[in-house]
């Protein structure tokens, strides 16, 4: 407590050294550093990404835990195409949204034994739509041009 009150009346900094530099060691185990936020994070456009790890009884003051999944973007708050899934066996049905200012590429990858369906034979297609999208036929491992402020809905099945 009366470090605190020091402190508040000296006018210490914990994010920065007097140099302007970060006091936090760099870390990037897989080559995506870890950082320190310039501001909170915002959970209606990124979401709720919280853990919760419990400790029934420990003989320590200290636990280690390890979180294997990390999000493998940098910055995942400029990703603003956004995809969504209905699968059913054999076939899914895919909705992509661009929701930037700019035309983007994406390009979809698929766990084809979860989706039941043989990568050498697979379709994917756009079925055309009154008054949203023309009928058109993509390569499931290429990359698809998404319009700004434009989406497909497309279907992926076995051929």
């Amino acid at each position: 407590m009366m470090f605190f009150a020091v402190c508040l009346l000296t006018g210490c900094n914990f994010a920065e050294h007097p140099n302007g530099e970060s006091q936090y060691q760099s870390f990037a185990p897989d080559g995506i550093p870890f950082v320190v936020a310039d501001s909170s994070w915002d959970v209606d456009g990124r979401g709720n990404h919280r853990t919760v790890v419990s400790v029934k009884q420990s003989k320590h003051d200290a636990v280690k835990a390890t979180l294997p999944w990390r999000r493998p973007d940098m910055r995942p708050e400029t990703k603003n195409v956004k995809a969504t899934a209905y699968v059913r066996p054999g076939k899914t049905l895919i909705a992509i949204g661009n929701f930037d200012a700019e035309d983007r590429f994406v390009r979809l990858s698929f766990d084809w034994d979860r989706l039941g369906i043989d990568p050498s034979k697979a379709v994917l297609r756009a079925p055309a739509v009154k008054n949203f999208q023309d009928e058109q036929t993509f390569d499931a491992n290429a990359s698809i041009s998404v319009k700004s402020k434009k989406g497909w809905l497309l279907i992926l099945s076995q051929n």
